[in-house]
């Protein structure tokens, strides 16, 4: 049943300087228009200033939601309204200004990606639960898109998370592991699972990633292996040995590069604008590829159809960045994952890839080398495998979307 002028409220996920918050964003939002009349889209940012030109250009509202307003005010706005509705009281007029989706939406969707989950105690935490106080205090369905949860074994984050996530109207894990992690949690709880919504990302025009990859010195219809490296990895790495992330990936491209005619491409899934990001990471790498003229730095990239685009043109994938993984998987490209959850396992076992994912906790240099050339001589194989199963994970992808707008339509 078709519904005109439903408002979606999103959250959990940022537009500016990650390219995984807008493939979620854009992939989830064009398919819900498909099948919603009319729907609006809110969005709650953490960052504001930086996501504001991102909504301006999709007509999409945007409310400031910083962690600090959201604790002050915030906080206290979502315990007045759940007060006032426990008194069957009026409650809308408590949620003002950028608060008022909260009273005025019809869902919040949540695409925080992982979230209540062991890997990120404290202010992580904290973060996940402070989009929902005022949700619980308005009463407006909240849904939680395919993202990763658990496992759940430290007490207050157990307790914490089975608090929050039993009062979700609908959960959907991202894989097999977090759907059994949730379901420990939450027994007999209906739990869905889908792949992540980023999947069914469309890329960029080709012309347009032809362009790109012109102006970084890569020749037409050159060959090509990609790496996406992580600096959340490099630090895990590196907190055990001094550089091995970094010396790892120059290795392995050096395999790459010993293959006569194949390039090396590195493209960066977050910038922040300082010495921690994913393009410091791969600048480390080119600069120990500096005597190679086949080791093409690309530029930071904003638009997630366009990195999906550069993506969908390569031999293989390199990387440790979970988006950058999903849009070479999702374009066929067989992948190798350095992981640091069990979210990349659960991942690429969907796609039949999950003997492909080397946990930062054992990686090495030479390790790392090894798998590559494995992955480099059984590429048609893999890409073969891939493909096979892609339609049935894209088309599931596509539900997260679809089971929102299902809701929607019985509200």
């Amino acid at each position: 049943m078709r519904k005109d002028n439903r408002e979606i409220v999103l959250c959990g996920a940022c537009m500016s300087g990650n390219i995984g918050g807008p493939a979620l964003y854009i992939s989830f939002a064009e398919e819900a228009q498909k099948h919603l009349s009319g729907v609006r889209f809110t969005v709650l940012s953490k960052y504001p200033q930086g996501d504001e030109a991102f909504c301006r250009e999709r007509g999409w509202e945007m409310k400031d939601m910083r962690t600090v307003r959201q604790l002050l005010p915030g906080v206290p706005i979502g315990l007045a309204g759940w007060l006032l509705r426990l008194m069957k009281l009026p409650y809308r007029w408590v949620f003002r200004g950028d608060f008022a989706p909260y009273a005025t939406g019809d869902v919040l969707v949540d695409m925080s990606g992982i979230s209540f989950t062991d890997y990120r105690p404290g202010l992580g935490l904290l973060i996940n639960c402070l989009w929902f106080v005022p949700a619980l205090g308005a009463g407006i369905p909240i849904i939680k898109a395919s993202q990763a949860m658990g496992p759940f074994e430290t007490g207050y984050i157990r307790r914490v998370s089975k608090f929050f996530l039993s009062r979700m109207r609908l959960l959907i894990a991202r894989g097999a592991a977090s759907e059994s992690y949730v379901k420990e949690l939450l027994p007999g709880r209906d739990v869905r699972q889908l792949p992540d919504s980023a999947f069914g990302l469309a890329p960029a025009e080709n012309a347009e990633v032809r362009a790109l990859l012109a102006r970084i010195g890569l020749p037409e219809d050159a060959r090509y292996c990609i790496l996406g490296p992580s600096h959340i990895v490099n630090s895990y790495i590196d907190a055990s040995e001094r550089n091995l992330y970094v010396e790892s990936l120059v290795q392995a491209a050096k395999w790459v590069l010993e293959k006569e005619g194949i390039h090396v491409v590195l493209l960066s899934h977050e910038l922040k604008n300082d010495a921690e990001d994913d393009y410091a990471v791969c600048e480390a790498v080119a600069a120990a590829l500096a005597d190679s003229s086949r080791c093409h730095l690309v530029p930071p990239v904003s638009d997630p159809k366009l990195a999906k685009g550069i993506c969908a043109g390569a031999e293989i994938a390199v990387g440790s960045r979970f988006h950058f993984l999903v849009a070479t998987l999702s374009s066929g490209v067989p992948s190798l994952a350095i992981a640091w959850s069990h979210k990349y396992r659960e991942m690429m076992r969907m796609v039949g890839q999950e003997d492909m994912v080397i946990s930062h906790e054992h990686m090495s240099r030479d390790g790392l080398a090894r798998s590559v050339a494995q992955l480099w001589e059984q590429r048609e194989a893999r890409r073969k495998a891939i493909g096979e199963r892609l339609p049935e994970v894209i088309g599931k992808a596509r539900k997260n979307a679809v089971l929102v707008a299902a809701l929607l339509g019985s509200l």
